[in-house]
C-alpha cells in the first residue's frame, strides 16, 4: 500500500490563527501567530485529512477528507 502524506496549513482572516495537519493526516493543531502558542488540537481519527480552511468568520474550522467528507467544528469563542 503506498504511502501518502496530506499537509495543509491555513490562517484565519485577521491572522491570529495557523491551523495545520500532522504528518499523520488525522490530527489539527491550532496555534496562536502572536506568541506561537497550542490553542487547539483536534483529533479526527478515522478520517484522513487533505485540506482544511478557516472560515471567514474566524470561529469555524472546515475540513475536507480523502473520503470527500466536510467537517466543521467551531473553534472556542473568545468572552
Amino acid at each position: 500500500m503506498p504511502f501518502h502524506i496530506y499537509c495543509s496549513l491555513a490562517f484565519s482572516p485577521d491572522s491570529s490563527l495557523l491551523a495545520n495537519v500532522s504528518s499523520n493526516g488525522n490530527t489539527i493543531t491550532v496555534w496562536e501567530t502572536r506568541n506561537f502558542t497550542l490553542r487547539y488540537e483536534l483529533d479526527v481519527t478515522g478520517d484522513l485529512i487533505t485540506k482544511i480552511a478557516i472560515a471567514p468568520n474566524g470561529k469555524d474550522l472546515l475540513i475536507l477528507t480523502t473520503t470527500s467528507k466536510v467537517l466543521i467544528y467551531r473553534l472556542g469563542c473568545d468572552s
